[in-house]
């Protein structure tokens, strides 16, 4: 049973060992039913042990009428014929699903609770080879046709010619996707996907793998995560830029807890951004095509390099040889800024990737400049913010006191020697704003799924309506919290469902923290200890 001394979610198990219910640490209550073959029947989700029944699930086995509904549980071999969907004890809606003599799925529809008519229908069909069709009439479900004619039966893979084609390697990996994904790929030795970008050549992604062939690292848009695994191969951690981002706790392999740093309510925005109002000007130009506006275009990497500076190319001052040269860029109003970014031509000017802190230039980039504000009368240095000898495509340049300022001037006085020693930028950036994720006490997050493992409830401890912090973190004083539940009505979660916040019985639920947290990272697993939460009548640990 649950009592005060409970760490972890208390459980109660079936004769048959099947789990009967658990208690969560903030009191909500998972209830699971079985059938006489042991099947998971239904499964449940209260307010607490005697409390409103939240969410409910029930799961029926055999062969579905999909047009009465009606299933026929003498054909149980396994397979789900049909889901019920209820919120706060109203049904929301029914799933159905049919299969071939070969068990596999061959339609799926799903009804609405309220006066059963038909929210959206798929159909699937196979060939020999066991490649799943789809092209005969769908309802409400968008997607992209796979018919007989677009598979090269005597190698069964997807045509590769034509306007939609599908190209592979000699070991049968997919070298590029123009009918569903819009993707090119590259693999190591080992098969596995190190470069992928969209067949225009932009949003390009690098990946690195360990020896156990998990990825450990991925590179994209100037953003690199890394994944730190268990010994079971279960991501317990991720970091950002260095930062950590998320732990994740398991229970019997499936992710019950996780804990998040939290998102602060001002994300760090690019003031310097055509887009966000900015203007640009310069010392001098060379030509139409790389015009000081097309330094802030949003374009790292300088592609079509002397040609359409709106959407790519960069900034190229007139005067070959001769220092200081300037880029200025003025903001839409005053602005505090405590990061500014750099971006310089790379060497394959016409082939560019996207840039990381470690890609370096031999030829076009700049080597000493430093960046200056505007305070009203005259141009002043910004400190941190002079470089020499810089060989890096991508320079950042970290403010430790913010800088407020309606316009910065990039100064150039120095380029690699050579017969055409000009001052080129591809994008020049200042960032203002605390950036998202940085900072406060992490976010605990308890998740319920359904028998198919798909998340059905998000529970936090979090304030409702605003950010606060959360109880499990806050000072030792006395604090007040409000917990929510994150309803997701249809199994599909689509664009079009709209989740609802609400509360138990309609009403806020407050809370009082008795006494702080203890937080101890064991492995990278992230324990929780002695954080209990006082309610009236019932005390809850988490």
């Amino acid at each position: 049973m649950f009592t005060s001394s409970t760490v972890r979610p208390a459980a109660m198990p079936w004769r048959h060992g099947g789990l009967s219910s658990e208690t969560f640490g903030n009191g909500m209550v998972h209830l699971l039913s079985y059938n006489r073959a042991l099947q998971a029947s239904e499964i449940k989700l209260k307010q607490s042990t005697n409390g409103p029944e939240l969410q409910r699930y029930t799961y029926s086995y055999g062969e579905v009428n999909q047009s009465s509904s009606s299933v026929d549980t003498t054909k149980n071999n396994g397979q789900i014929g049909r889901i019920d969907g209820y919120i706060n004890g109203a049904k929301q809606w029914d799933q159905r699903t049919s299969y071939d003599s070969l068990s596999r799925l061959s339609t799926a529809a799903e009804y609405r609770g309220d006066n059963g008519q038909q929210a959206w229908l798929v159909n699937y069909d196979f060939d020999r080879f066991g490649n799943r069709m789809q092209y005969q009439s769908n309802s409400n479900v968008a997607y992209t046709t796979v018919q007989p004619s677009d598979i090269n039966t005597a190698r069964n893979r997807f045509i590769e010619s034509g306007a939609t084609a599908i190209t592979y390697d000699p070991a049968g990996n997919i070298l590029t996707d123009a009918k569903f994904r819009g993707m090119n790929y590259n693999y190591d030795a080992n098969g596995r996907q190190t470069f992928a970008e969209h067949t225009d050549h932009t949003n390009q992604q690098t990946s690195v793998y360990d020896c156990a062939g998990q990825r450990v690292q991925s590179s994209v848009n100037g953003t690199t995560r890394q994944t730190i695994y268990d010994i079971f191969g279960q991501a317990i951690a991720d970091y950002t830029n260095g930062a950590l981002e998320r732990e994740n706790i398991y229970r019997n392999g499936q992710l019950l807890i996780t804990a998040a740093a939290p998102v602060l309510d001002a994300p760090s925005i690019n003031v310097a951004l055509a887009s966000n109002g900015a203007t640009a000007s310069a010392s001098s130009t060379l030509d139409d095509g790389r015009l000081p506006i097309a330094a802030i275009n949003g374009d790292r990497k300088g592609i079509h390099w002397g040609s359409d500076p709106t959407t790519g190319s960069g900034w190229h001052d007139a005067t070959n040889g001769v220092y200081p040269d300037w880029l200025q860029v003025n903001f839409n109003g005053s602005k505090t800024i405590n990061e500014v970014d750099v971006f310089s031509v790379q060497d394959d000017v016409l082939n560019p990737v996207e840039p990381t802190s470690t890609l370096t230039f031999t030829q076009y980039g700049i080597t000493d400049f430093s960046v200056q504000s505007w305070n009203g009368a005259n141009w002043v240095d910004i400190p941190d913010c002079s470089v020499t000898g810089n060989n890096l495509v991508w320079r950042k340049l970290t403010l430790s006191n913010p800088v407020t300022t309606s316009a910065v001037r990039l100064q150039v006085t120095a380029t690699p020697p050579g017969p055409y020693s000009y001052s080129r930028i591809v994008e020049l950036e200042a960032w203002s704003g605390a950036a998202s994720g940085s900072g406060g006490p992490p976010v605990m997050t308890y998740l319920f799924t359904d028998l198919q493992g798909s998340v059905r409830a998000v529970m936090n401890n979090n304030g409702l309506g605003k950010r606060l912090a959360p109880t499990l973190a806050c000072a030792p004083a006395r604090k007040a919290t409000t917990f929510r539940i994150l309803i997701v009505r249809s199994m599909r979660c689509l664009s079009a469902t709209r989740p609802d916040w609400i509360t138990p019985g309609g009403e806020s639920m407050r809370a009082w923290r008795a006494d702080g947290p203890v937080l101890i990272r064991c492995l990278g697993v992230l324990e929780i200890r002695k954080a209990s939460i006082v309610i009236p009548t019932r005390k809850m640990i988490l």
